[in-house]
């Protein structure tokens, strides 16, 4: 086991706080490391790693980022440094360690690939081999997918456009369907052997020669399965999703309608985005009408799922509302505080602001 330096450079001033995610990460590290040389079938070789531990952005449970560079020049060691953003803050909010032990795992199997590669030549391969080898192996593609659908809920067949511009747009996702596909022809050691040809060869034609494998056939069936796969999880986007909006829109007068219709999104399609992103909505409701514990129990299933939607950033605001409104005005202050802390970039954060500038009057 590498030895890995782990300080924490966010903001928060908590020091229990972070001893405590200090060593949550330090119990995931282990574990992730063995997790993605079984995943790769690759030896992990560092014998360094520095993490730098920071608060991630709007809401995200965790993310991270991977680069190395050669910091002991005289003796030419390398080791990598791995940025790994977490959410240490209000931990109610998610009680999910498999989330942080996903991004460990998949900045571990950067870490590996990159180990088997020049630094200067990493940047040749291509960023949907870069980010689909760990977003496949980890198992993120599923996450990655339902985001982009969040984004384009009007639209989603538009993301099959990415996968004839794929070497520009949603690598994750692209990435993600290529290895699939792949995997589904070659199995799992098949694909292990396509990905340690890529890293011999610097080249996805090469690898794919040496396997007697056709790229462009592998990208078609590709763009099969995720137009597949987006079908099953969007067939009522384009209509339940926007009839139950239609009718929260149209205010008071339809609410009950608009309530009802997005319990039955919940409970027909739970696993879809549309499902989830309806908790939110039937929270609104419930906020509308100042039933306060339904609203937050709303609000807190919605805060439960792994994929951080923009709403989430919402959800923190309408908690202050929610609590301003009970006069729990201790609860809203610290809620409060915590916001304009850790999201400066928040859409509310003037409205957070400026509540907080009442509270402190």
């Amino acid at each position: 086991m590498p030895v890995f330096n782990l300080p924490y450079k966010g903001k928060l001033q908590d020091e229990e706080a972070i001893s405590s995610v200090r060593q949550e990460i330090t119990r995931l590290i282990p574990n992730a490391v063995a997790a993605a040389e079984s995943l790769l079938n690759f030896p992990f070789d560092w014998q360094r790693i520095d993490f730098e531990l920071t608060d991630s952005a709007r809401g995200q449970t965790s993310q991270g980022q991977t680069s190395h560079i050669s910091r002991m020049a005289t003796y030419g060691i390398e080791f990598p440094i791995v940025a790994i953003r977490v959410q240490p803050i209000l931990r109610g909010d998610y009680a999910d360690s498999n989330a942080v032990f996903e991004t460990l795992t998949h900045e571990m199997i950067h870490a590996i690939i990159r180990q088997n590669i020049p630094h200067d030549d990493y940047h040749m391969l291509p960023e949907w081999f870069q980010e689909g080898v760990p977003t496949f192996l980890v198992q993120q593609g599923e996450g990655k997918l339902l985001i982009t659908l969040a984004i384009k809920w009007d639209n989603p067949v538009s993301i099959l456009e990415a996968f004839d511009q794929r070497n520009k747009r949603m690598p994750y996702l692209t990435g993600y369907f290529f290895f699939a596909e792949l995997d589904n022809r070659l199995g799992r050691m098949g694909t292990q052997a396509f990905i340690r040809n890529v890293l011999l060869s610097y080249s996805i034609t090469a690898a794919c020669d040496s396997l007697q494998i056709e790229e462009n056939d592998i990208w078609q069936h590709a763009k099969r399965r995720a137009s597949f796969r987006i079908q099953s999880l969007s067939e009522d986007v384009g209509s339940q999703l926007r009839d139950c909006m239609k009718l929260y829109q149209e205010g008071q007068s339809r609410e009950n309608e608009s309530q009802k219709c997005f319990q039955e999104l919940i409970e027909q399609h739970p696993e879809t985005y549309a499902g989830q992103v309806a908790h939110y909505w039937l929270a609104k409701i419930y906020m509308h009408r100042h039933k306060n514990d339904q609203a937050r129990f709303w609000f807190d299933r919605f805060l439960q799922f792994p994929v951080r939607y923009g709403l989430y950033d919402n959800v923190r605001y309408f908690r202050i509302r929610i609590l301003m409104e009970e006069k729990k005005y201790e609860q809203a202050k610290q809620l409060c505080e915590q916001y304009l802390l850790y999201f400066p970039d928040g859409d509310n954060y003037e409205k957070a602001k400026d509540v907080c500038s009442s509270l402190s009057d």
